[in-house]
């Protein structure tokens, strides 16, 4: 584990000031990984809960915190600390991008005169790495490393979620047999972004049938069907009747498998929605190659009324949005 040398190092001491907050739930405890966010603006952060998993010392010494020990959550206007699930909060003065990521300037609003920072250091693919806290202009920098993955973990989690570099949709066509397993999730009402947790065995999929409508009971029927994309079953095309004969009809739906919500209760059940429209909207804003394309699917009878599927400027899907919360992939 490479160290980052302190500034100045000290005993880790907080001003606790309480539950003055609206802090996340802690029933999703783990630690922040390197590889979980990608930070290519200061608004990525917005929303996002870093939970460390070393504290190095003034000598470099690297000690293991616990998953519950501290956590920093990062909004417009405060930064939240949370340490042994007691709480602190401090006043946003203002988050600038910097050569080696971040730095969040903070105010303590029980106390004006003390400002302190946090820094956000990035490494060459724009993951956080390092979190350095400092409360104060009289108190020490404090210096926290993000846990790494090691190989069975990256392996695991490889194997059950889908990386955006597994996707490649450059015509809505693109997107017939896909299914997406995300790995984390944006609410956009309250800005908050959770890691979605693989007991949910939430997935997306995009299906397509071929309905055969020639007529003839006597030959068997030419029928396409990805319904079942989320149980792995070979789909089958029988060619009894010859192609030019054939007279088919094309539906194409909208798959969800598994819970959206957990406040709502939601079963672990397969949802199936038609869909009736798609259009195709190009980002003019060069800057977010995250979403550089937009596929908004309008769906019939359903009660999300419609989607939007967001491309990269590589046309991997960078996430699908649904009923204002956003799943993103690794």
């Amino acid at each position: 584990m490479r160290r980052l040398k302190p500034h100045i190092m000290g005993i880790l001491c907080f001003f606790l000031l309480g539950d003055l907050f609206a802090y996340p739930p802690t029933e999703n405890n783990y630690y922040t990984y390197v590889t979980d966010r990608v930070f290519y603006s200061a608004q990525d952060l917005v929303g996002y809960t870093f939970r460390p998993a070393f504290l190095q010392n003034e000598k470099e010494e690297i000690s293991k915190l616990k998953v519950e020990e501290i956590s920093f959550f990062v909004t417009t206007e405060i930064l939240g600390i949370a340490r042994n699930n007691k709480k602190q909060t401090y006043t946003v003065n203002n988050i600038e991008s910097k050569e080696y990521g971040f730095i969040i300037a903070l105010v303590n609003p029980y106390d004006l005169d003390q400002v302190g920072h946090l820094k956000i250091i990035l490494d060459k693919e724009r993951q956080a790495e390092y979190l350095i806290y400092k409360e104060s202009v009289h108190t020490p920098e404090y210096i926290f490393h993000l846990a790494r993955l090691d190989e069975a973990e990256e392996t695991e989690i490889k194997k059950y979620y889908t990386s955006r570099q597994q996707t490649y949709i450059k015509v809505r066509n693109n997107l017939w047999g896909y299914t997406f397993t995300p790995y984390l999730k944006i609410e956009n009402s309250s800005i908050r972004q959770d890691r979605i947790d693989q007991a949910d065995n939430l997935r997306f999929g995009f299906s397509e049938e071929i309905i055969d409508l020639t007529g003839d009971k006597t030959r068997n029927k030419v029928y396409v069907s990805f319904a079942n994309i989320f149980k792995k079953k070979e789909n089958k095309l029988t060619r009894e009747i010859p192609y030019e004969e054939r007279r088919i009809r094309r539906e194409y739906y909208f798959n969800i498998n598994g819970i959206l919500d957990k406040k709502a209760d939601e079963s672990d059940s397969e949802q199936k929605y038609k869909i009736k429209m798609i259009e195709e909207k190009v980002n003019t804003n060069g800057l977010n190659l995250e979403e550089r394309y937009q596929l908004e699917i309008h769906l019939e009878n359903s009660p999300h009324e419609q989607i939007f599927v967001y491309l990269t400027n590589l046309y991997e899907m960078s996430c699908i949005e649904l009923d204002g919360v956003k799943y993103y992939l690794r």
